[in-house]
């Protein structure tokens, strides 16, 4: 199974790629995405991040299906 991963902002500038595509097993939850970014990506574990699947955000425990767009968003704040 794949899901796209793109990422925005702070986050975009620590990966240096806006998207990127990842393996997932059929148990994959959206905070394994989380766990397995902050291994590859060490600086994304020091930002408080967002995710939302398929363009709604989501819970950490959502479980991932196969061709998922996973939006990686840094904080922000309205003003």
């Amino acid at each position: 199974m794949k899901v796209k991963i793109t990422f925005y902002g702070q986050t975009l500038e620590i990966v240096n790629s806006s998207e990127i595509e990842m393996e997932i097993s059929e148990s994959t939850m959206a905070y394994d995405i989380r766990n397995s970014l902050a291994e590859k990506y060490p600086k994304l574990s020091t930002v408080e991040l967002k995710l939302a699947v398929n363009n709604k955000m989501i819970a950490n425990d959502l479980k991932l299906n196969d061709g998922d767009e996973i939006s990686i968003l840094p904080p922000f704040s309205g003003g």
